[in-house]
């Protein structure tokens, strides 16, 4: 059984920023949640909501990811678990992947 701890609102705070930071740098053009990605944009057709609904998911798998399987004590330490496991539960669009061997 997975032990849950008290919630740390700056730890959260500071990971969302790392979340956002990978977000910011490559953005949906870029990187996409494997299927959740195309689930969202084949059930939305506005492109501005379909952005916004996966900036929100990636925002909280990001955090609950990140929080749970890292446990940041510090801020650098939960921007950086924010970046990592967020930049893990993606993939890199498909204009943008390395062509196959």
């Amino acid at each position: 059984m997975v032990a849950i701890a008290a919630l740390d609102w700056s730890m959260i705070g500071f990971t969302s920023i790392g979340v956002l930071i990978l977000w910011g740098r490559l953005g949906p053009k870029d990187i996409e949640m494997f299927a959740l990605s195309k689930l969202i944009r084949s059930l939305i057709s506005n492109r501005t909501v379909t952005m916004l609904l996966e900036l929100a998911v990636f925002l909280v798998l990001g955090v609950i990811v990140a929080l749970s399987f890292i446990k940041p004590e510090s801020a650098a330490h939960a921007i950086a678990a924010g970046m990592g496991w967020t930049a893990f539960v993606s993939q890199p669009s498909k204009e943008n992947r390395l062509p196959a061997g």
